[in-house]
Protein backbone atom coordinates (compact mmCIF):
# COMPACT_ATOMS: atom_id res chain seq x y z
CA UNK A 1 0.00 0.00 0.00
CA UNK A 2 1.26 3.78 -1.03
CA UNK A 3 1.84 5.59 2.08
CA UNK A 4 2.16 8.80 0.34
CA UNK A 5 -0.44 11.53 0.43
CA UNK A 6 -1.64 12.31 -2.58
CA UNK A 7 -1.02 15.99 -3.58
CA UNK A 8 -3.18 17.96 -6.54
CA UNK A 9 -1.41 21.43 -8.07
CA UNK A 10 -3.99 23.24 -9.24
CA UNK A 11 -3.16 25.99 -11.09
CA UNK A 12 -4.59 28.32 -14.02
CA UNK A 13 -4.74 32.32 -14.87
CA UNK A 14 -7.64 34.37 -13.08
CA UNK A 15 -10.65 33.74 -14.48
CA UNK A 16 -10.41 30.70 -15.78
CA UNK A 17 -12.21 28.91 -12.89
CA UNK A 18 -9.64 27.72 -10.59
CA UNK A 19 -11.90 28.92 -7.37
CA UNK A 20 -15.30 27.51 -8.79
CA UNK A 21 -13.40 23.92 -9.38
CA UNK A 22 -11.45 24.59 -6.44
CA UNK A 23 -14.83 25.31 -4.36
CA UNK A 24 -16.68 22.14 -6.46
CA UNK A 25 -14.15 19.53 -5.25
CA UNK A 26 -14.47 20.70 -1.93
CA UNK A 27 -18.16 20.32 -1.68
CA UNK A 28 -17.97 17.24 -3.24
CA UNK A 29 -15.19 15.48 -1.04
CA UNK A 30 -17.05 12.10 -1.10
CA UNK A 31 -16.05 11.18 1.67
CA UNK A 32 -12.47 12.23 1.50
CA UNK A 33 -10.11 13.88 4.17
CA UNK A 34 -9.04 17.36 2.41
CA UNK A 35 -6.42 19.73 3.67
CA UNK A 36 -6.31 22.59 0.79
CA UNK A 37 -3.28 25.25 0.96
CA UNK A 38 -3.98 28.18 -1.01
CA UNK A 39 -1.33 30.17 -2.19
CA UNK A 40 -1.34 33.74 -4.26
CA UNK A 41 0.91 35.37 -5.50
CA UNK A 42 0.19 38.64 -3.69
CA UNK A 43 0.86 39.26 0.12
CA UNK A 44 -3.27 39.69 0.36
CA UNK A 45 -4.81 36.24 -0.55
CA UNK A 46 -7.86 37.38 -2.11
CA UNK A 47 -8.15 33.39 -3.24
CA UNK A 48 -8.27 31.95 0.44
CA UNK A 49 -11.63 34.51 1.32
CA UNK A 50 -13.45 33.24 -1.65
CA UNK A 51 -13.01 30.11 -0.56
CA UNK A 52 -13.37 30.84 2.56
CA UNK A 53 -16.90 32.43 1.62
CA UNK A 54 -18.01 29.83 -1.04
CA UNK A 55 -16.87 25.93 0.28
CA UNK A 56 -18.48 24.24 3.29
CA UNK A 57 -15.36 23.15 4.20
CA UNK A 58 -15.35 23.36 7.87
CA UNK A 59 -12.52 22.53 10.85
CA UNK A 60 -13.71 19.21 11.38
CA UNK A 61 -13.39 17.76 8.25
CA UNK A 62 -10.79 19.14 6.25
CA UNK A 63 -8.06 22.18 6.81
CA UNK A 64 -7.56 25.19 5.21
CA UNK A 65 -3.76 26.93 5.26
CA UNK A 66 -3.35 30.50 3.90
CA UNK A 67 -0.06 31.38 2.03
CA UNK A 68 0.82 34.60 1.01
CA UNK A 69 3.45 36.67 -1.77
CA UNK A 70 4.06 33.08 -3.07
CA UNK A 71 5.81 31.30 -0.11
CA UNK A 72 5.00 27.82 -0.96
CA UNK A 73 8.41 27.47 -2.53
CA UNK A 74 11.44 29.55 -2.56
CA UNK A 75 10.97 31.47 -5.73
CA UNK A 76 8.11 31.81 -8.12
CA UNK A 77 7.92 29.43 -10.87
CA UNK A 78 6.58 29.88 -14.58
CA UNK A 79 3.21 27.64 -14.14
CA UNK A 80 2.77 26.09 -18.12
CA UNK A 81 0.75 23.89 -19.38
CA UNK A 82 3.26 21.75 -20.46
CA UNK A 83 3.74 20.38 -16.57
CA UNK A 84 0.27 19.67 -16.60
CA UNK A 85 -1.17 16.06 -16.55
CA UNK A 86 -4.44 17.10 -16.62
CA UNK A 87 -5.66 20.00 -18.77
CA UNK A 88 -9.36 21.42 -18.05
CA UNK A 89 -10.41 23.51 -21.11
CA UNK A 90 -12.95 25.69 -19.10
CA UNK A 91 -16.06 27.99 -20.21
CA UNK A 92 -16.23 25.94 -23.48
CA UNK A 93 -20.04 26.56 -23.99
CA UNK A 94 -19.25 30.16 -23.95
CA UNK A 95 -16.76 30.41 -27.20
CA UNK A 96 -16.78 30.12 -30.68
CA UNK A 97 -16.17 26.65 -32.03
CA UNK A 98 -13.09 28.22 -33.99
CA UNK A 99 -11.99 29.44 -30.60
CA UNK A 100 -12.21 26.22 -28.89
CA UNK A 101 -10.46 24.63 -31.65
CA UNK A 102 -7.60 27.02 -31.88
CA UNK A 103 -7.28 26.56 -27.67
CA UNK A 104 -7.19 22.70 -28.54
CA UNK A 105 -4.38 23.28 -30.43
CA UNK A 106 -2.42 25.45 -28.67
CA UNK A 107 -3.01 22.82 -25.68
CA UNK A 108 -1.50 20.07 -27.86
CA UNK A 109 1.64 22.05 -29.55
CA UNK A 110 2.55 22.70 -25.34
CA UNK A 111 1.50 19.58 -24.15
CA UNK A 112 1.07 16.76 -26.21
CA UNK A 113 0.35 13.69 -23.14
CA UNK A 114 -2.07 15.49 -20.63
CA UNK A 115 -5.60 14.42 -20.44
CA UNK A 116 -7.70 17.48 -21.84
CA UNK A 117 -10.86 17.57 -20.09
CA UNK A 118 -13.33 20.61 -21.89
CA UNK A 119 -16.10 21.56 -19.70
CA UNK A 120 -18.28 25.16 -18.76
CA UNK A 121 -18.47 26.04 -14.92
CA UNK A 122 -15.58 24.05 -13.89
CA UNK A 123 -17.83 20.94 -14.13
CA UNK A 124 -15.05 18.11 -14.19
CA UNK A 125 -15.49 14.80 -11.83
CA UNK A 126 -13.59 14.51 -8.59
CA UNK A 127 -11.54 11.69 -9.68
CA UNK A 128 -10.55 13.34 -12.62
CA UNK A 129 -7.97 15.73 -10.91
CA UNK A 130 -7.48 13.89 -7.74
CA UNK A 131 -5.12 11.20 -7.19
CA UNK A 132 -5.09 10.67 -10.75
CA UNK A 133 -1.01 8.91 -10.24
CA UNK A 134 -0.06 10.65 -13.34
CA UNK A 135 2.73 12.77 -12.52
CA UNK A 136 6.78 11.60 -13.09
CA UNK A 137 8.44 14.00 -11.26
CA UNK A 138 11.91 12.24 -13.08
CA UNK A 139 10.03 12.87 -16.40
CA UNK A 140 9.26 16.49 -15.45
CA UNK A 141 13.04 17.45 -14.79
CA UNK A 142 13.85 16.61 -18.34
CA UNK A 143 12.03 19.40 -19.65
CA UNK A 144 13.28 22.51 -20.71
CA UNK A 145 11.46 25.07 -19.34
CA UNK A 146 11.99 23.02 -15.90
CA UNK A 147 14.37 25.72 -14.34
CA UNK A 148 12.78 29.10 -15.78
CA UNK A 149 11.57 31.89 -13.55
CA UNK A 150 9.31 34.46 -13.54
CA UNK A 151 10.79 37.76 -13.93
CA UNK A 152 9.05 41.41 -14.73
CA UNK A 153 5.77 40.48 -13.09
CA UNK A 154 4.58 42.76 -10.17
CA UNK A 155 1.47 43.05 -8.18
CA UNK A 156 -0.23 45.94 -5.95
CA UNK A 157 -2.71 45.81 -3.38
CA UNK A 158 -5.09 47.58 -1.91
CA UNK A 159 -6.10 47.41 1.46
CA UNK A 160 -8.50 49.52 3.02
CA UNK A 161 -11.22 49.96 5.51
CA UNK A 162 -12.86 52.92 4.52
CA UNK A 163 -15.66 52.35 1.69
CA UNK A 164 -15.53 53.38 -1.93
CA UNK A 165 -17.64 55.96 -3.69
CA UNK A 166 -19.40 53.77 -6.22
CA UNK A 167 -19.59 56.21 -9.13
CA UNK A 168 -15.30 57.05 -8.66
CA UNK A 169 -14.81 53.33 -7.72
CA UNK A 170 -16.55 51.48 -10.91
CA UNK A 171 -14.30 54.33 -13.69
CA UNK A 172 -11.00 53.20 -11.79
CA UNK A 173 -11.90 49.27 -11.79
CA UNK A 174 -13.66 49.17 -15.35
CA UNK A 175 -11.82 52.07 -16.98
CA UNK A 176 -7.91 51.77 -18.49
CA UNK A 177 -5.73 49.45 -17.19
CA UNK A 178 -2.74 49.41 -19.49
CA UNK A 179 0.03 46.46 -18.32
CA UNK A 180 -2.59 44.87 -15.76
CA UNK A 181 -2.82 41.47 -16.45
CA UNK A 182 -4.92 40.38 -14.01
CA UNK A 183 -6.90 41.56 -11.19
CA UNK A 184 -8.84 40.06 -8.50
CA UNK A 185 -10.05 41.03 -4.88
CA UNK A 186 -13.15 42.41 -2.61
CA UNK A 187 -14.47 45.42 -1.96
CA UNK A 188 -17.66 47.79 -0.33
CA UNK A 189 -19.09 50.34 -1.54
CA UNK A 190 -20.66 53.43 0.74
CA UNK A 191 -24.13 52.99 -0.60
CA UNK A 192 -24.74 49.37 0.36
CA UNK A 193 -22.82 48.37 3.79
CA UNK A 194 -24.03 45.42 3.55
CA UNK A 195 -22.53 43.85 0.83
CA UNK A 196 -19.67 42.58 -0.57
CA UNK A 197 -18.42 42.24 -4.16
CA UNK A 198 -16.13 40.21 -6.17
CA UNK A 199 -13.95 42.27 -8.33
CA UNK A 200 -11.93 40.30 -11.26
CA UNK A 201 -9.93 41.58 -14.21
CA UNK A 202 -8.15 39.97 -17.61
CA UNK A 203 -6.72 41.97 -19.60
CA UNK A 204 -9.33 44.63 -20.95
CA UNK A 205 -12.36 42.49 -19.39
CA UNK A 206 -13.50 43.09 -16.02
CA UNK A 207 -16.38 41.99 -14.05
CA UNK A 208 -18.23 42.93 -10.62
CA UNK A 209 -20.56 40.39 -9.24
CA UNK A 210 -21.96 40.34 -5.36
CA UNK A 211 -19.56 37.84 -3.52
CA UNK A 212 -22.43 37.93 -0.40
CA UNK A 213 -22.90 40.11 3.00
CA UNK A 214 -20.89 41.03 5.65
CA UNK A 215 -19.24 38.01 7.69
CA UNK A 216 -21.36 37.20 10.13
CA UNK A 217 -18.30 36.08 12.57
CA UNK A 218 -14.80 36.86 12.26
CA UNK A 219 -11.94 37.18 15.00
CA UNK A 220 -11.99 40.54 17.08
CA UNK A 221 -8.52 41.31 15.53
CA UNK A 222 -9.87 41.41 12.03
CA UNK A 223 -12.37 44.15 13.32
CA UNK A 224 -12.26 47.46 13.38
CA UNK A 225 -14.36 50.69 14.26
CA UNK A 226 -16.39 52.17 12.98
CA UNK A 227 -16.27 49.71 10.17
CA UNK A 228 -16.38 46.61 12.00
CA UNK A 229 -15.01 43.71 9.72
CA UNK A 230 -15.61 45.21 6.35
CA UNK A 231 -12.84 46.00 4.09
CA UNK A 232 -11.19 46.63 1.27
CA UNK A 233 -9.06 43.88 -0.61
CA UNK A 234 -7.93 44.18 -4.17
CA UNK A 235 -4.81 42.83 -6.13
CA UNK A 236 -3.37 43.58 -9.29
CA UNK A 237 -0.76 41.59 -11.00
CA UNK A 238 0.80 42.98 -14.44
CA UNK A 239 4.11 44.49 -15.76
CA UNK A 240 5.47 47.99 -16.82
CA UNK A 241 2.27 49.44 -14.84
CA UNK A 242 2.65 53.32 -13.25
CA UNK A 243 1.74 51.78 -9.64
CA UNK A 244 1.88 55.69 -8.22
CA UNK A 245 -0.57 56.77 -10.61
CA UNK A 246 -2.89 54.01 -10.52
CA UNK A 247 -2.79 54.68 -6.10
CA UNK A 248 -3.48 57.72 -6.53
CA UNK A 249 -6.95 57.35 -8.73
CA UNK A 250 -7.72 54.37 -6.19
CA UNK A 251 -6.94 56.44 -3.12
CA UNK A 252 -9.32 59.47 -5.12
CA UNK A 253 -12.55 56.81 -5.20
CA UNK A 254 -12.01 56.48 -1.59
CA UNK A 255 -14.72 58.67 0.47
CA UNK A 256 -13.29 61.26 2.61
CA UNK A 257 -11.19 60.41 5.65
CA UNK A 258 -12.43 63.87 7.28
CA UNK A 259 -15.50 62.94 7.85
CA UNK A 260 -17.14 61.29 11.05
CA UNK A 261 -19.03 58.43 9.98
CA UNK A 262 -20.44 55.58 10.13
CA UNK A 263 -22.02 52.54 8.08
CA UNK A 264 -25.26 54.09 9.11
CA UNK A 265 -24.80 57.55 8.16
CA UNK A 266 -23.18 57.40 5.07
CA UNK A 267 -23.87 60.10 2.34
CA UNK A 268 -26.35 59.01 -0.66
CA UNK A 269 -24.32 58.76 -3.48
CA UNK A 270 -25.37 58.08 -6.86
CA UNK A 271 -24.62 54.29 -7.66
CA UNK A 272 -24.11 53.04 -10.65
CA UNK A 273 -23.76 49.36 -9.99
CA UNK A 274 -26.60 46.85 -10.86
CA UNK A 275 -29.08 45.31 -8.39
CA UNK A 276 -27.50 42.57 -6.14
CA UNK A 277 -29.48 39.73 -4.95
CA UNK A 278 -28.68 36.50 -3.08
CA UNK A 279 -28.80 33.86 -5.59
CA UNK A 280 -31.61 32.17 -3.51
CA UNK A 281 -33.46 35.50 -3.46
CA UNK A 282 -32.68 35.57 -7.96
CA UNK A 283 -34.24 32.18 -8.08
Amino acid sequence: MNSKLPVTVLSGFLGAGNTTLRNRVLNKREGRRVAVTVNDKSEVNIDADLLHADSELSRTDGTRVEMSNGCICGTQRDEQIEFADVVILNKVADAELHQVQAARQIIRSLNADAEVIETTHSDVPTDAILNTGRFDFDKAQEHPQWGKELYGVESFVCRARRPFEPEKVMDVLNGELAGVIHAKGHFWIATRPEWVAEYSRVGALSSVKPLGTCWATVPRERCQEPWGDRRQGIVLIGVGIDWADFKARLDAAFIPDDQDLTPDTLPNYSDPFPNWQRAESAA
